[in-house]
Formats: structure tokens, sequence, C-alpha cells
């Protein structure tokens, strides 16, 4: 069995969904929801990172943002978030 080389991802990958012919069925469906959804909130809301907040990362299993300095309470991501009109 030949795997997917890591610089190729797909949905294989996700464990959620499982891959071959015993795939999850709405696999398609979910992606195009979230995709949707992901879509109205990029065009309806504008978000950035708070000024007074030092950002970093943490390398686990996963890169994930880390707070530096008097904020530091683990891996978070303050946003400001604004809508727009």
């Amino acid at each position: 069995m030949q795997g997917r080389p890591p610089s190729n991802p797909g949905i294989g990958n996700l464990m959620t969904f499982g891959y071959g012919p015993q795939s999850c069925l709405g696999y398609k469906f979910s992606m195009a929801e979230i995709k949707v959804f992901i879509t109205l909130l990029l065009l309806n809301f504008a978000f950035s990172p708070l000024e007074d907040v030092k950002i970093t990362k943490f390398n686990s299993i996963l890169t994930r943002p880390f707070l530096s300095g008097k904020w530091a309470q683990g891996t978070q991501l303050p946003l400001r978030v604004r809508q727009l009109n």
C-alpha cells in the first residue's frame, strides 16, 4: 500500500471521514458546508490580532498560536472581530 506524500494533503488524511470505499457518505456535503460558513464569515467580518499581544508559535503535533509575555496563558489566538458593512 502506497501512502500519500505529506506535500500532497487531502481528504484521506482526515480520520473523521475515513477514506476509500467505506468513507463517510456526507463528507463532501460537510466540506461544502464548512467552505460556505468560512466564506460568509470572511465576507461579513474583519479579523485582526490584538495590538498589545505578542503571538508566537508553539510546535507540538500541530503548530498552534501561543501568547508570550504578560498574556501568556497557553495556546490561544485572541482576535478583534469587526463587522463589515
